[in-house]
């Protein structure tokens, strides 16, 4: 498994232009390889007035869709559900997702757990664990939405920090592989 990149629990609210549309807040978490490929979304979704609440959760493609995922909060017994659909997600990114109901229980797991593990069997037959820190969870769930622009330059800056650490890297390989092979003794 590569190292992954998370970004901070975010909640973002938003009122589709609908007549008499409900807000909704989504309350998320992304996890990138160090080179900005998108690994794992895990976002709460709760419509205003709704009971219902759904923990959606996004993997890569590549993953044995009829296997569906597991998701476990620390040492919590584990949940299973098939994948639902696989789409676009973020362009150029696609990816497959499933949606687990948010009941009370699990939400009262994810805001006091520190481990949000979601499992998946990839095409090759690997068991592949896609861990998020719920540290933050529910400070964001729990306070104000984040200006959706400052989510953006977030989420840009974040970007940019793994550019950063992928230029950095390659700049390192070439220095490898351009020096001299030492001598032999």
């Amino acid at each position: 498994m590569p190292n992954f990149v998370s970004s901070p629990w975010t909640k973002v609210c938003a009122t589709p232009p609908q007549p008499n549309a409900k807000q909704v807040c989504f309350t998320s978490k992304d996890a990138l390889t160090e080179q900005g490929v998108p690994m794992i979304q895990a976002e709460l979704v709760e419509m205003d007035g709704e009971p219902v609440k759904l923990l959606r959760v996004t993997l890569p493609f590549g993953m044995a869709v009829t296997m569906g995922t597991q998701l476990q909060v620390d040492q919590n017994p584990p949940q299973q559900m098939p994948f639902m659909t696989c789409a676009p997600v973020r362009p150029p990114s696609l990816g497959c997702f499933t949606q687990y109901a948010a009941t009370p229980e699990l939400m009262a797991q994810l805001k006091k757990g520190q481990t949000l593990a979601v499992r998946a069997i990839n095409l090759q037959n690997q068991l592949f664990n896609f861990p998020l820190a719920l540290a933050d969870f529910a400070k964001a769930n729990e306070g104000p939405a984040t200006d959706p622009k400052a989510y953006e330059e977030q989420q840009k800056k974040m970007q940019e920090d793994l550019q950063k650490k992928a230029d950095e890297l390659r700049k390192k390989l070439e220095q490898q592989q351009g020096a001299p092979a030492a001598a032999p003794k």
